[in-house]
């Protein structure tokens, strides 16, 4: 404990401390981390040094990380024996760095940050929910929706962990009720991508599909053809006709001006009556290939 060495930070004093005399946090937000941004943040250090020291408070004869684990990995892995760290008193305060940090990163998973302030609320019985926004320096809607995610159906709550889709897309799929349509629309945002507005005009059809009367109502099918109102926005970008499977659809991530270029192709093809040629001798070429391998 004594071989800390005090320096001077950009705007307040830092103190130098072991390697040794540091402990991962007992209660870490995240619980998985990106193995490719580890790799960048290893290299930025490298590079330009640590910008931000780590935050951390005393428990027992060690010096507990409140603000800063994957910067405390990083530099494990680069081999620093010394880490300039900044010392956070009381548990309120602590608590709050940990909060307002979180809060200015943009690659938390909603459902990490959720079971976090879940634990925050267990912890502390007494706060409010916005108590727990003006700690966290957000809005009490916003801790409102995102607690709200730990009351979701599984396969949206591992769709988010996966980061499959966003958060705005599993609000508005939490609106299907029915599991069996839920899961399967869940699937179509996965597999094939979707919007908030998307995913909202799903649930808005099915929800005037349910209060719709009752006349010779049957069972809902899932494995029949999607009603009209609900695959109506799905429209080819090239083609710009109008797909009735949104399973037929695919994403292709391009800039803009390629996507012109490809849109652009094909027309000129459909115009001169090449479109079909021009495919068939792309497969040609594409089996030839395979066969050779």
């Amino acid at each position: 404990m004594g071989r800390h060495k005090s320096v001077e930070g950009n705007a307040y004093k830092v103190q130098s401390i072991p390697f040794s005399d540091i402990i991962p946090p007992t209660n870490a937000v995240r619980t998985s981390m990106d193995p490719v941004k580890m790799d960048e943040l290893i290299l930025s250090i490298r590079n330009i040094g640590l910008i931000n020291p780590l935050s951390v408070k005393l428990n027992g004869e060690k010096w507990e990380i409140v603000a800063g684990p994957r910067r405390y990995i990083a530099l494990e892995r680069i081999g620093w024996f010394y880490i300039p760290c900044k010392i956070i008193g009381q548990t309120t305060q602590s608590e709050s760095i940990k909060l307002q940090e979180n809060a200015m990163r943009e690659d938390i998973n909603p459902l990490d940050e959720a079971i976090h302030l879940e634990k925050v609320l267990k912890k502390n019985p007494d706060y409010t929910h916005k108590e727990l926004a003006n700690i966290a320096g957000r809005s009490e809607a916003y801790i409102s929706q995102r607690l709200s995610i730990l009351k979701m159906p599984d396969c949206l709550k591992n769709a988010l962990k996966e980061e499959q889709i966003n958060f705005s897309v599993a609000r508005e799929l939490m609106r299907i009720k029915d599991p069996d349509k839920l899961e399967y629309f869940s699937n179509i945002a996965i597999s094939n991508g979707a919007s908030p507005a998307t995913a909202r005009s799903w649930a808005s059809s099915i929800e005037a599909e349910e209060k719709a009367p009752d006349i010779e109502r049957q069972e809902p099918n899932i494995s029949s053809p999607i009603p009209p109102a609900i695959i109506q926005q799905f429209t080819c970008h090239a083609c710009h006709e109008a797909i009735a499977d949104p399973n037929m659809l695919t994403t292709l991530v391009v800039c803009r001006s390629c996507k012109v270029e490809i849109i652009n192709f094909i027309n000129a093809c459909k115009a001169d009556h090449t479109l079909d040629e021009t495919a068939e001798k792309y497969n040609a070429q594409h089996l030839a290939e395979a066969s050779q391998k």
